[in-house]
């Protein structure tokens, strides 16, 4: 049993790095994911052959990939934030609330352009 606790432990005081390695983890296959997509689409780049839907399975997966990385950093930087007002490490609140900014503006764009998927206009393969 006080093993147990020895290892819930080492999890309740070390949190910031088991959050990091998670994270870490999530960011990884979304590189993945977006190297996949990448090189399944470098076939029309060369050869100017490839067939249009594999093209766009290409383009969907290398744009989910970016945007899995790109939400992981925010998590990462409001996490950061966070822990830095209750003492945990230093960051620069200024640029996080920037790095925010900049995030929520091109959400709220992305969503307004229609480029967010809606459940009459997700359809499948």
């Amino acid at each position: 049993m006080n093993s147990f606790f020895g290892i819930a432990g080492w999890f309740v005081t070390n949190w910031y790095f088991v959050l990091g390695v998670a994270l870490s983890f999530i960011v990884a296959i979304g590189f993945l994911t977006f190297f996949r997509g990448f090189m399944l689409g470098l076939n029309q780049i060369f050869y100017i052959d490839g067939h249009e839907e594999h093209v766009d399975h290409a383009r969907v997966h290398s744009t989910h990939g970016l945007v899995i990385m790109v939400q992981v950093f925010v998590i990462w930087v409001v996490i950061k934030m966070l822990a830095s007002l209750v003492g945990v490490g230093h960051v620069n609140m200024a640029l996080g609330f920037w790095i925010l900014f900049v995030y929520s503006l091109v959400a709220l764009w992305s969503y307004y352009m229609g480029f967010w998927p809606t459940k009459s206009g997700s359809g499948g393969h």
